[in-house]
């Protein structure tokens, strides 16, 4: 074990006492150390490095500017913490912004896919019904379905093509604006029954009669928006009498299912399409 020694002289101040060295099986050996340096040093070695006068004013003084300057480097690593916490939570705000505006953008591309694909099909609709507006015009009747006779079952040839040639006199003649028409009316007034009738418009119109009856109500009624501007200013009650029609509801419904839109958004979409 080595300590350094530091003892007072005469005139009060500090002096250097030489290294001492001490060993606990030979005693202990200090050079040129008088008998109040001894006390001095085993004053030391009992107590720990004990600092007396100006040395111990120049040790305090270092430790507390040690001290202070340990305290100052925190401080800065402390803000430089809080500088990073600042600039992550504002990298993750900038995250979340650009996600939310990327789900945006996302919802408003596919609103107008959305809108694309449904003005798509209705002009594709809207020109199809063109088509049978034309028939109308030059008093055609509705396209028919090419089939044989022989694949209506039971019902001779000659009957097929009479009620076929009848069934268009009753479309030209806009029998199907009668509100009271039914597939037996119409049968007792061609003189046949409603099982050959109802057979016929099967094979040589592909739908069923009462699909039949509101294709041709449907499209009459189209016709006249188009031609007759008045009757775009007309209720829906008031459009369903024009086209044979006994109830409202049964109107707009029939007029939803063939368009896939009511009566007064059509007019309303029509109109934008004139302007």
């Amino acid at each position: 074990m080595s300590s350094l020694i530091f003892a007072n002289d005469s005139a009060g101040g500090i002096s250097f006492v030489d290294l001492v060295h001490l060993d606990d099986d030979e005693g202990r050996f200090l050079m040129g150390a008088s008998d109040a340096e001894l006390s001095f040093h085993d004053s030391i070695t009992n107590a720990g490095n004990v600092l007396h006068g100006a040395l111990r004013y120049t040790h305090d003084s270092l430790v507390s500017q040690w001290i202070k300057k340990q305290s100052d480097s925190l401080k800065v690593e402390q803000s430089n913490v809080n500088e990073l916490e600042l600039l992550i939570a504002e990298i993750e705000s900038e995250v979340l912004l650009l996600e939310q505006q990327k789900q945006n953008n996302t919802i408003v591309f596919g609103l107008l896919l959305l809108l694309f694909v449904a003005g798509f099909l209705f002009r594709k609709k809207l020109s199809t019904l063109k088509i049978a507006f034309s028939s109308f015009k030059n008093n055609e009747p509705l396209d028919t379905v090419s089939v044989s006779s022989k694949s209506i079952i039971n019902i001779a040839p000659d009957t097929v093509r009479l009620l076929s040639e009848l069934l268009d006199k009753f479309e030209s003649e806009q029998g199907f604006l009668d509100p009271n028409m039914t597939l037996n009316l119409l049968a007792q007034q061609l003189h046949t029954n409603s099982t050959y009738l109802s057979k016929v418009v099967n094979s040589t119109k592909g739908v069923n009669f009462s699909v039949y009856l509101n294709d041709l109500r449907i499209a009459f009624i189209i016709e006249q928006l188009d031609s007759n501007s008045k009757l775009n200013h007309y209720t829906s009650k008031a459009l369903s009498e024009v086209a044979g029609y006994k109830t409202r509801e049964s109107f707009t419904k029939a007029f939803y299912k063939k368009l896939g839109v009511y009566p007064s958004a059509y007019i309303s979409k029509r109109e934008g399409v004139d302007v």
